[in-house]
This record gives structure tokens, sequence and C-alpha cells, in this order.
């Protein structure tokens, strides 16, 4: 019996680029079935995803209200790894607590954003009225509200422009293709801040200048971009949120399912995937 999936109400920057991947594996992971199956032991992020919420909080909390020392940033960080561990009691997924021993580079993650901000005042500039686009963890939507997300972190550079990060827990640079290539920010990473950038000049009437991944040792890594980029990115997620849509309410949504071998041997979708299982018996048959 397959799988029900039902159409996707926005989409997030951040989902645009796996949704360019595989449109049916992001459909299977809102599924009740995709939700049973990331939240078996073994299964989804391993620890990674709560440390990385825990992360982007005490972030927000620093360039909100400014974590001033040691005391004060691990004041925050317990709070926001309580709030993990309880949310992860409630979704069964005891086997990920206590996080401190379950998951992978615990301490040196949080050693290193440590380092990052405290002694930091608030990245905010004074003055900046409410309605401002500038701040920590700032709602951004088109004007059609289809697509939306939360940036990381506006803020607004001394000669007024404005600059986009999104911090990154994980790897940040695409495996070079040779050994003397230069290394490349993942490139969905790139479509994620260009989409940011078309969101915000929709939403505030201003275009950043600067669009920055960051990482956790303090490094930032540039995003190039130009705005005739961005409203194409722009438009292409609408396009894809349609054509995604489209194929659910028709029935068709197995026909959006990319199968490949550099997709399918890390998606935890695949006992729920026929167009998967059809793929892999051609492939044994080849």
């Amino acid at each position: 019996m397959a799988v029900v999936v039902e159409p996707l109400v926005t989409l997030s920057p951040s989902q645009y680029g796996r949704l360019l991947r595989c449109p049916y594996q992001v459909l299977l992971e809102k599924s009740a079935e995709g939700k049973a199956i990331q939240a078996l032991p073994g299964r989804g992020a391993g620890g990674a995803g709560p440390i990385g919420t825990i992360i982007h909080g005490v972030l927000e909390q620093a360039n909100l209200t400014g974590i001033m020392d040691e005391a004060g940033f691990e004041a925050a960080w317990q709070q926001q790894l309580v709030a993990q561990e309880a949310q992860l009691v409630k979704k069964h997924q005891e086997h990920l607590v206590p996080l401190a021993y379950r998951a992978r580079n615990y301490a040196v993650r949080k050693l290193l954003l440590q380092w990052l901000i405290v002694g930091k005042k608030p990245t905010l500039r004074d003055g900046e009225s409410a309605g401002s686009p500038v701040g920590a963890e700032k709602k951004l939507t088109d004007s059609t509200g289809v697509v939306s997300g939360t940036a990381d972190l506006i803020r607004r550079q001394s000669t007024g422009d404005l600059e986009v990060l999104d911090y990154k827990t994980g790897g940040i640079m695409e495996a070079a293709v040779s050994e003397t290539s230069a290394p490349q920010v993942k490139q969905g990473y790139v479509l994620q801040l260009r989409l940011y950038a078309a969101l915000l000049h929709e939403q505030a009437g201003e275009w950043p200048t600067r669009l920055v991944i960051a990482d956790l040792a303090g490094g930032e890594h540039e995003v190039s971009f130009t705005r005739e980029q961005c409203t194409e990115v722009l438009e292409s997620a609408l396009g894809l949120h349609k054509q995604v849509n489209l194929a659910v309410i028709d029935g068709k949504a197995n026909e959006l399912a990319k199968p490949a071998a550099d997709v399918c041997p890390l998606c935890a979708m695949r006992p729920l995937c026929e167009p998967y299982a059809e793929w892999l018996i051609g492939q044994n048959g080849a």
C-alpha cells in the first residue's frame, strides 16, 4: 500500500536544495510513516539535529541580549539542553539522551561555540526599530507566503549595508574535485542564502551586500550572488512548490522520486519508496 503524502504548505530556503535533489524524499519524511522511521533508534540525526538546535538557540540569545562570560554561556547552554532533551523524551527518542554522551563531538562543538561568543557584545546596532530587518532569527517570507524561512542573523554594517549570516554546525565545503581545485561552499547552502536575500528584498525592500556561511570556529565563508540570481532562485522555488503539490493532488507524487546512486544509499526513506525498489531491481539486473 502506497504511503499517503500531503501537499507542502510552505517551502523553506533550507529545504529547497533537498527538494531539487529528490522531492519525493521530502514528502515521505513528512508522512506519518516517515516520521515513525526517523524516530527509530539509530535513525535521524543521531543527536546532531538537537545539538544544532541548541547552538542556534544560544546564538540567538547571544545576539539579542548578549552573553558576556562563561557563566552566562553555561546558563544559556543548559537552558537549551534541558528543553531539547525533554523534547526527545516526549518524541520517544530516549536513546539520544543524555546528549552529552550520545551526540557526536558534543564537547568540541560546545567549546567552539563558547570561544565564538563569550565576551562578544551583541551584533545588533542600537537604534534599529522594531520593524527593522536586522536581528537574530528573523522570519522572512515572500509576497505569496509560499517561500518562508528564518535567517540566523541579519546585521547592518557600519556603512549601512545589510548582510545575511547563516550558522552551520557541520561541513560547509564540497569535496574538492581535484588536488588543485579550491573547495567550494556546498551548492545547497549557496541556494539557501540566495533565497534569503530575495526574501529580505521582498519583505524589507533592501538587498544585502554580503551573504555569509559562518562556522563554529569563527570562520566566515562568503557566498557570491547577484540580484538576478537571487530573483531566479525565488522564482524557481515557487515553481517547484507548485509542481510538487500538483503531483501530490494528481496522485502522482511517486513520479517525483529521483533514484540515484549518490542519493539513495543515505536516504532513510528507502523502505517506503517504491520507485527506489524498482530502480534497485533495474540496477541489479543491469
